[in-house]
């Protein structure tokens, strides 16, 4: 039979129309059937990938959308719908390559410039990104999604002032716009120049949840909930250095509700199991199950886990595939690589029937956010990867460590508060190489170099009076940090350090260094080399702390109000070496002054670290099983 056979082009039209009723299985195989047959056009095949697709079978769609072009090359929806399908499934290149020829063939269609925009945005090619959000805002000036869009990236490259009024042109093209209401109510400057600038950052911020609550009705209604509320800014909150508690139990209020409306299938309860003469599952989700510093800290629960008492499942979200991934599937008991949409993954979670489920670190990753508000397993945890309260309601308990936790620190959190042993944590000890030379990375061989190795964002403003202080009583002093990845952020933190060294007659150049960024090996290099590490008040080092160590590396620090701003003194603690803990800032100035410049006491503190951090802070068998004690005795309450 020819394809203008009467039968076949019954069959064409019943396909067709089953397809717009939305008899998808249906439709689905009397499409097949006409392809396998030899009988499909270009509409048929077009039709099988949409098919495929909304059933979820996305491997199959790619090939049904390039035989529909094949067929017709001019069939530009299925161009457009292949593009899509290519992003989705990661092969952004070829994403690029389909959407770049259809805006050039159809150079004002606005949707197509956004994917391309997206497209180059998620492959690191932020330059053309900005160009293809800028097309697309000029073809339509009130399309909000082209606005919102160039917001998003402008953050992401530092560029605060000119994000804000994107999302302001968003939100006035459409008021209900949720991408838009977060960027613009929600977003925190990098830098703050000053106390002031910080207070009212959050007084925004605060009015601005006042705001996108308000509105909680309309953002229901929206088709594109889900796309829209990919949520991560919020990560900066921490960074103030205050009790976040309620900012972030209001929001986790909102957002819970939002994928309630979005996803009312997985807040169902989910029974906990007879745990009875069988291992405990228990399942961690989290993206950076790579070379990652979260992977570092909380890889080893995994790895040392008692595969006696315990099956480990790993759900590795969106995962990036390397030596670390790799080392860690082979050391569970199920590893699956979670990709697609948050339904999809949080299907495949809640389908094991899992006893407990751990996300390490709520708030890094927009869909970690998502699957953390949803039901998936009797038991939900987040533990200190990000080190401040989640806010979500679905999250019962918070795996800190008691080496870090201040007195009645369970006040800052809505979750329970779990302390675990020691810093919580099992990680091992990192080897620096011990060929480093001051040249190899242009420092002066008559400075004392005090180590600042903080991503700048991570600097408070009150850090400012402690370098100010160290340069004032040590003439020889040269402070060293690390360049941010993006340009403005650097020049913001430049122009708050002058402002705060002239106050006091200093020259901020002279007396501070930025040194490009650097890989781990050359990293813990220059860890060998500085004479002093600085810690951060309010956000104190974690993995930076542990480097240091692992080079003998002494470390100042002031014990802060939350656990984020304990975690070096958490460790000196464990190390009993309490001398290292400052009280104020005139005594962290002195003392990191006092280290720097005695060769004898900075060689004694360095042997003590070497000698005490194994055991201690390094591979500590009793983190893990402190977090096997919780994991039980939550299953048997």
């Amino acid at each position: 039979m020819s394809n203008t056979d009467p039968i076949v082009l019954a069959r064409k039209q019943q396909a067709l129309a089953l397809f717009q009723a939305g008899r998808l299985p249906e439709a689905q195989r009397l499409l097949t059937e006409l392809c396998v047959a030899g009988h499909a056009d270009a509409l048929i095949w077009y039709t099988l990938g949409i098919a495929n697709g909304r059933l979820g079978r996305v491997d199959q769609v790619e090939s049904c959308l390039r035989q529909a072009i094949r067929l017709d090359p001019g069939f530009h929806e299925a161009a457009f719908r292949l593009g899509e399908t290519l992003a989705y499934l990661g092969k952004l290149s070829e994403a690029i390559e389909v959407f770049s020829r259809l805006c050039a063939v159809l150079p004002q269609g606005t949707d197509i410039w956004l994917k391309l925009g997206q497209a180059q945005e998620a492959a690191g090619k932020h330059a053309e990104a900005l160009v293809s959000y800028q097309r697309a805002a000029e073809i339509a000036p009130s399309n909000a999604a082209a606005h919102a869009g160039l917001g998003n990236l402008r953050y992401f490259l530092g560029e605060y002032d000119e994000a804000v009024a994107d999302y302001g042109r968003a939100l006035a093209a459409d008021p209900l716009s949720l991408k838009a209401a977060l960027g613009f109510h929600l977003s925190l400057p990098l830098i703050y120049r000053d106390m002031n600038h910080l207070r009212q950052s959050r007084q925004r911020y605060h009015e601005g949840l006042d705001e996108i609550i308000a509105r909680s009705a309309g953002y229901r209604t929206r088709p594109t909930l889900i796309d829209e509320l990919q949520w991560s800014n919020g990560f900066y909150l921490a960074y103030q250095g205050m009790n976040d508690k309620d900012l972030q139990r209001r929001f986790g209020d909102f957002f819970t509700d939002m994928a309630r409306t979005a996803l009312p299938q997985f807040f169902q309860d989910t029974p906990r199991r007879a745990t009875g003469g069988r291992r405990l599952r228990v399942g961690y989700a989290s993206h950076f199950f790579h070379t990652h510093t979260v992977s570092y800290y909380f890889s080893g629960w995994i790895k040392h886990a008692d595969r006696d008492r315990f099956e480990t499942f790993v759900y590795h979200i969106d995962p990036i595939i390397d030596g670390e991934s790799r080392s860690l599937a082979a050391s569970c008991d199920l590893y699956r690589p979670a990709t697609g949409s948050i339904a999809a993954i949080a299907n495949i979670i809640r389908s094991d029937q899992l006893d407990v489920l751990v996300y390490p670190a709520i708030g890094m990753y927009p869909k970690e956010l998502w699957l953390a508000a949803l039901r998936l397993a009797p038991v939900q945890c987040a533990a200190w990867g990000h080190p401040v309260t989640t806010g979500l309601p679905n999250i019962d308990y918070f795996l800190s460590a008691d080496a870090m936790e201040p007195v009645g620190g369970e006040a800052h959190y809505r979750e329970n508060l779990v302390r675990l042993d020691g810093i919580g944590v099992h990680c091992e000890r990192p080897e620096p190489a011990r060929d480093a030379t001051r040249a190899q990375f242009g420092l002066p061989d008559d400075r004392r170099l005090y180590l600042c190795p903080q991503s700048l964002f991570k600097i408070h403003v009150d850090t400012d009076e402690l370098f100010v202080g160290i340069t004032v009583r040590d003439a020889h002093a040269l402070i060293l940090f690390f360049e941010d990845y993006k340009a403005p952020v650097n020049e913001a933190f430049r122009q708050r350090m002058r402002s705060a060294f002239s106050a006091c007659g200093l020259d901020a150049d002279a007396s501070l260094r930025f040194l490009p960024r650097l890989g781990h090996a050359d990293y813990l290099r220059v860890n060998l080399l500085a004479d002093v590490m600085l810690d951060t008040p309010h956000w104190s080092g974690g993995r930076t702390s542990l480097d240091a160590f692992a080079a003998g590396l002494p470390v100042v620090t002031l014990s802060g109000e939350f656990s984020r701003g304990r975690q070096t003194y958490g460790m000196l603690h464990e190390m009993d070496m309490s001398e290292l803990i400052a009280h104020d800032n005139e005594e962290y100035a002195a003392r990191a002054v006092s280290i720097a410049s005695d060769r004898a006491l900075r060689d004694g503190l360095s042997a003590r670290i070497t000698e005490r951090a194994p055991g201690s802070i390094f591979a500590d068998e009793c983190a893990v099983r402190s977090l096997e004690d919780f994991l039980r005795s939550v299953n048997e309450s």
